[in-house]
């Protein structure tokens, strides 16, 4: 019950805040290793092919997932090596795996060998791309090879001398990282380009376009873009180095750039880059892949950790007692993002609202109350919350807290104001509903509603109102309903 609501709550506040960005707070990844059959743990790349299966490229050994297992391919499947460096899909949907002893490509349930014109391996993340009409380019430690993907037997071709990454964009132009400069394929011609368009001297590992057309590479050290329509690229400030594991790029399915960094994965957002560290649920900073699959779910490469899903991406956010809530165990919400969020948890009543761009949690005590197991809100903005210690109101106007309920029994479970202002108490020991509307009122008498078939030990869960403002209540006897003006 207490994992929902917090879940809830979070989602109910990143719909009400808006764009704001809320730094403080923790998300939610599903691991897999060994006990799924990942069974070596330093993952290199990641794929999900035209058939939904994701291919996980490790160390030792390439990984098939098929949503409940992994299965292992090794050399004895006609891999020329077990260190995967690179995967790709070629249009014609033929899966692409590039070793550190050669290259290879899926033919049914094994792999064949491609021979690559004296290279011996492929070279970084980003090793193989092709273009729809079947053009395969890989970069090897000869360098950057090109042949027809299409043919039995792919010829290829020396069109780099040194290469570390390759990509193409989507207007059809070549872009690799060429030492430490960034080149440009054009009419079957190469030309270093990096550092006449603003690129510092270093190796571009990474390189991706996004949605919006801008081009983005990244080394270990940097990251830097090139607008749509522009010739010049800029550096992206903010970004911490990827110097303890490879640098890479992914984007989610809203087009925000995802960037692995020492200390964490760094999402762009529209206010700027927010970090999922450690601390925030994701346990290692060592990030060596990022990949989208075809369903919107985000998926972490992790050096010597497995493969990680981010569960609920766009989605879910949540929040406990190492974020500043009182207690992990919540029991009930109220609030919006204007006047904040109320909490009610087992050790005490939180209160959150956002400050200089980040969600700020803090206790407020409330004399005689430890657990609070409801809160609502009265017309006024008046809070209502209810427990063992009974109901208490705070005045909206002042912050004082008013402890009131004379007649009522029993620990309280629910609190509902209906339309009339009234203000109905579920308990442990019976239903209750005030003599008086409580708008502005300072006295607050309960009488006890014994509905027929009940006695007055039933005890109720909870209460609601209906489009005719008849009063629903649920207790141990089962349901029972008032209707609209029969003793309201």
């Amino acid at each position: 019950m207490n994992r929902p609501l917090a879940a809830s709550l979070a989602a109910l506040i990143a719909s009400l805040a808006g764009s704001t960005p809320l730094e403080a707070q923790r998300y939610s990844f599903k691991f897999y290793g060994q006990e799924e059959g990942l069974e070596n743990l330093a993952v290199q790349a990641v794929l999900q092919d035209h058939e939904g299966y994701l291919w996980v490229g490790t160390q030792n050994g390439l990984f098939r997932y098929d949503g409940s297992r992994f299965k292992a391919f090794s050399k004895d499947d006609g891999l020329p090596g077990a260190r995967i460096e690179s995967l790709h899909e070629s249009a014609d949907g033929t899966l692409w795996v590039g070793t550190g002893t050669g290259l290879a490509r899926r033919n049914g349930a094994k792999f064949e060998t491609v021979p690559m014109r004296g290279a011996r391996g492929i070279v970084g993340r980003e090793g193989i791309a092709s273009d729809p009409q079947g053009r395969l380019y890989v970069v090897t430690d000869a360098g950057l090879l090109a042949g027809n993907s299409k043919q039995g037997s792919v010829q290829f071709t020396s069109v780099g001398s040194e290469a570390v990454s390759v990509y193409l964009d989507h207007s059809g132009k070549l872009w690799y990282g060429c030492g430490l400069d960034l080149c440009i394929l054009e009419n079957g011609a190469s030309r270093a380009a990096g550092r006449e368009m603003g690129l510092p001297l270093e190796r571009w590992d990474a390189i991706l376009e996004d949605p919006e057309g801008n081009l983005w590479v990244r080394s270990s050290e940097s990251l830097y873009f090139r607008p749509a329509r522009r010739e010049r690229f800029s550096r992206a400030s903010r970004v911490g180095a990827s110097e303890d594991t490879y640098a890479t790029l992914g984007l989610d399915s809203l087009g925000r750039l995802l960037v692995p960094t020492d200390n964490g994965l760094a999402r762009r957002t529209a206010q700027g880059w927010e970090t999922v560290a450690v601390n925030d649920g994701l346990g290692t900073s060592d990030i060596s892949s990022v990949f989208r699959d075809r369903e919107g779910n985000i998926w972490l490469g992790l050096l010597g950790a497995g493969l990680a899903r981010w569960v609920g991406y766009n989605e879910w956010q949540s929040w406990s007692d190492a974020e500043g809530l009182s207690r992990s165990s919540v029991w009930t919400i109220a609030g919006d993002a204007a006047s904040g969020f109320w909490v009610g948890t087992q050790s005490g009543l939180d209160v959150g609202r956002v400050h200089d761009g980040r969600f700020l949690w803090q206790h407020q005590p409330v004399p005689r109350f430890e657990v609070i197991r409801t809160i609502t809100r009265d017309p006024d903005g008046d809070l209502w919350i209810g427990g063992e210690a009974g109901i208490a109101r705070r005045d909206a106007r002042t912050g004082r807290w008013q402890h009131v309920g004379d007649g009522l029994a029993g620990s309280v479970q629910h609190l509902l104001i209906d339309r009339e202002g009234h203000l109905w108490a579920s308990t442990r020991q019976g239903l209750y509903r005030t003599m008086e509307t409580v708008r502005r009122s300072a006295l607050v008498r309960l009488r006890q509603v014994v509905p027929p078939g009940s006695n007055s030990s039933e005890r109720f869960v909870m209460t609601a109102e209906d489009r005719d403002g008849g009063i629903w209540a649920a207790g141990d006897f089962g349901l029972a309903h008032l209707s609209a003006g029969d003793g309201h």
